[in-house]
């Protein structure tokens, strides 16, 4: 991220965490990433890449064939549940390739108030259903992207210019406030991701004063949102974490990742049938990236997980503040253990691959 200004907007950086998050979204039956941010990515990408084709690696080949053959997995396991599902691989390649040939991101603040822009929007246009927030998207991807607006604002509380952390803590504030409206306990991890990154770096980069005096009021717009929500809708965040917590080893989901973690390793994978006594309405998939990879995928599968993991060990929260890229991938990999399939999570493979690309270029 660059100095705390409001100058041009980086398209190209606000494409790539547009295509990361948007899952398997549709607009007018036609996938919305393909069909709305993919040709522009794609224009921005080759503006002044023209020495793409002579920018060779080795690691970026391999990991492009392992998506290749993730895709005819994906065809071979039949998902009966969602047409476009074999997507995921293409699109991961996608931003694996963007990401690893792109210079860093450009995460300035006309990007924060065009990705503010847009949550708002998501907000004002979506519904309570259930005590659950719905819009374009449903609660268990909005509260990855309410967290990614949280977790950026909080970032740029270390740059160097600081005139705009009003405005930062009104992102935050209205961050928060989404997370919330979803109900969804995911959301609580994220934001105790976002608290984690920040203690650690602040006790980096600032003295105790000053991180507590940012700290207070990210508590107090935590506490207000609550607040307006016991008074307007009905909170369902806190009582969704506790019952699932007090029924957890009876829940579908746990029952479901300790079937698919014992099952005899297949190099090739598993077809979806294979586990379809597990299935049923509300419960279509894993729900967990890793239980997914390993249980559908096989062989190919094993070594996603170690692109994925791999990238996670190349993670220091001082470089968290740079790179926006980063900060993404830290969100998604949170909810992508907690929800979605790959359709919806393609975007933490894509992004791995990518860094790791990009540094070993670097």
């Amino acid at each position: 991220m660059s100095a705390l200004k409001v100058n041009r907007l980086d398209f190209k950086s606000l494409f790539i965490v547009f295509f990361a998050f948007t899952g398997n979204a549709q607009f007018l039956g036609q996938d919305l990433v393909l069909l709305c941010f993919f040709p522009f990515l794609f224009f921005l990408f080759l503006k002044g890449q023209q020495s793409i084709l002579y920018q060779y690696s080795y690691l970026y080949f391999f990991m492009l064939m392992l998506l290749i053959f993730a895709t005819f997995l994906a065809i071979k396991i039949d998902i009966p549940y969602f047409e476009n599902y074999i997507l995921w691989a293409p699109k991961a390649a996608i931003l694996m390739t963007v990401i690893g040939f792109s210079k860093p991101p450009r995460w300035n603040m006309s990007n924060m108030f065009v990705f503010s822009l847009m949550i708002f929007l998501l907000i004002i246009t979506g519904s309570i259903q259930d005590g659950r927030l719905f819009s374009v998207f449903g609660p268990n991807m909005l509260y990855r992207i309410f967290g990614m607006l949280v977790l950026f604002s909080v970032m740029h509380r270390f740059q160097q210019n600081h005139k705009v952390s009003v405005v930062n803590l009104l992102f935050i504030g209205l961050g928060i406030y989404g997370i919330i409206l979803t109900g969804s306990a995911g959301g609580i991890l994220v934001l105790f991701l976002v608290l984690l990154i920040y203690t650690v770096h602040f006790l980096k980069r600032s003295t105790p004063f000053y991180g507590i005096l940012f700290v207070l009021p990210i508590i107090g717009l935590f506490a207000l949102s609550i607040y307006l929500l016991t008074t307007f809708e009905e909170l369902t965040t806190f009582s969704r974490i506790s019952y699932k917590l007090a029924g957890l080893q009876l829940s579908s989901r746990f029952i479901g990742l300790v079937t698919l973690f014992n099952v005899p390793f297949s190099w090739m994978g598993y077809s979806y049938g294979y586990f379809g006594h597990l299935w049923f309405f509300g419960y279509e998939y894993p729900h967990n990236i890793f239980a997914e990879l390993y249980a559908f995928y096989g062989s190919i599968g094993l070594f996603l997980i170690a692109v994925i993991c791999s990238a996670l060990s190349k993670i220091y929260v001082s470089s968290l503040a740079n790179d926006v890229y980063l900060l993404t991938f830290a969100v998604l990999l949170v909810g992508a253990c907690l929800s979605g399939d790959l359709s919806d999570n393609y975007g933490v493979i894509g992004i791995a691959g990518g860094l790791l690309i990009r540094q070993q270029r670097h």
